[in-house]
Order: C-alpha cells, then structure tokens, then sequence
C-alpha cells in the first residue's frame, strides 16, 4: 500500500499542511531554537572560494529560493562563512556552508544519536512498516535570532544569514534529534533517526491506528513530509541503509554495490571514509 492507496489517502486528507511543500518556510512549534554557543570568542570572517560561472549561477538560483522560501534573510553580520555545493545523486544540489571555523570555537552539544543496532533489533515480531521523511528537516528548526548572525555567508556581493538550522553546523544533528525525540516521545512502535521517522506494528489494524497519531501528532508540531519520500504501509521497507522485512533484515543492495564498486582509497581520509561507510552497513 502506498500514498494512493484510499485508506492511506484518507488519512492524508486529514492533514493537508502536513504534505504542503509550499513556498514559504515551514517551521516547527515544538520549543526549540538552534543555538550557537562560541562563548565569547570575536566574530570569524572566512572569505568564500572563486568558482566557475556556472558555479555562481548555481548558487544564485539556489540563494534566491531560499530568500522564496524565507530560509535566509539579508544580513549586516560580522561572521561569514564560505559556501560549499553538495552534487547529490539525482544531479540536483545541496546549498551547504563550511563551517569549520565556526565550529571549532562552537560548544559541542554532546546530545547522542540512536545506536542503529539498537533499534533494529527493536523490530523483531513486526510485519507492517511505514518510513516517514521530514521535508528539508533541518530548516523546520528555527534559529535562535541572537546566533543567526553566525550563519551569515556572501553569495555574488550580498551578505545573508539562516533563519533556521543550516546544513554544516557541528551540533546540527544533535539538536535535530533531541528535538524528533521531545515530539515523539511516548509514542508507541516509533523510531526516529534524525529526520527518518519509521513506525512498526505486528498487525494491520494497529498499524492504521498507530499511524493516524503518528500523523496526527506531526501536524499538532507544524512539522512536513517529503510525500515521495515516505513508504506507507509496506511489508518492506528501506530503512537507514538496510531493507526491513517482516522475517529479517539485510543490508540495501545498493549500498553493498556501493562498497563493491568503491575504488581503493589512496588518502588516510579516504579510508577513513570507507571505514566509516563499512562499519554503517556491518
């Protein structure tokens, strides 16, 4: 069953800012606001890098998307940090800084992530699975206005800042998560990663039921799905580099090509990647 099928369009229905992608910024009601926590340290300007003209117009139509959207705002800040572009796999890009120095003077929020073995094994007995993607997670979490000045970044001569958490920061994933965690808390056969949400039941009936309140209480919190994203009432499911099935779970194949086709790193950073990447999908 996906999206189209009645029972789950139905629910949907019910909430339909749920699943707007609309122009304008998205953010949540839950209390919290990103902060930048560099003590007392003077302000850090890192000049961005010279790029290709076709670079800049990237970032250009990506800038004024984002000013659309009320992502970022102009900005008179002493901060600035460069901007990186991020190729991701449909070809599209991602608008990242370099936050390197900003971060290494930010304190660290030492808030801990899921162990992933951990809440796989949670799943044993399930038969029933829906995976849920935050929309542009991280910027439905709004920056605090006191540190928004720290995000601030020059695209072709102008200065602007985030309004909400910008992908790069050193405690983005901590924050993110403990915010996930305060508006899911106690709620039955859910797990969160990050912006991957996934609920698990045993049977049909209490899957739909644990849906709706699932669906029910990320509307309450102003929250929004990434509809083509999300895998809703699926006997199999991928999950966090791995396919769920109701009798086990294996590695995504995908991900073991991945490994198969990795050329042989050279660099320690390299294999310090490839590591990494192995031990994610042990």
């Amino acid at each position: 069953m996906n999206n189209e099928h009645p029972t789950i369009k139905n629910l949907l229905q019910q909430y339909p800012q749920l699943t707007s992608e609309t122009t304008v910024q998205n953010i949540t009601t839950a209390p919290y606001q990103y902060r930048i926590d560099t003590r007392h340290h003077v302000p850090i300007m890192v000049r961005d890098y010279r790029r290709a003209p076709a670079e800049n117009k990237i970032i250009e139509e990506l800038v004024q998307a984002m000013l659309k959207k009320k992502v970022i705002e102009p900005s008179d800040s002493s901060w600035s940090s460069p901007i990186v572009l991020i190729q991701k796999l449909n070809g599209q890009y991602r608008f990242c800084l370099d936050f390197r120095k900003l971060n290494s003077i930010t304190r660290r929020d030492v808030y801990p992530l899921p162990n992933i073995t951990e809440l796989l094994d949670q799943l044993h007995g399930s038969k029933y699975f829906t995976t849920l993607d935050l929309h542009f997670g991280y910027w439905q979490i709004p920056m605090h206005p006191d540190d928004a000045c720290k995000t601030a970044f020059t695209a072709n001569g102008a200065l602007y800042q985030f309004t909400c958490l910008p992908y790069g920061c050193t405690n983005g994933p901590a924050s993110f998560q403990r915010c996930m965690r305060y508006i899911l808390q106690g709620q039955k056969n859910c797990m969160v990663y990050l912006d991957d949400v996934l609920l698990h039941t045993k049977d049909l009936q209490q899957h739909l039921t644990r849906l709706k309140e699932l669906l029910a209480l990320l509307d309450k919190y102003n929250l929004r799905l990434s509809l083509k994203k999300c895998q809703f009432l699926q006997k199999q499911v991928n999950y966090l580099g791995f396919v769920i099935m109701g009798n086990g779970i294996k590695p995504d194949p995908k991900k073991t090509a991945a490994i198969a086709k990795w050329e042989v790193p050279q660099y320690t950073k390299e294999v310090q990647k490839f590591l990494g990447f192995c031990a994610f999908h042990h």
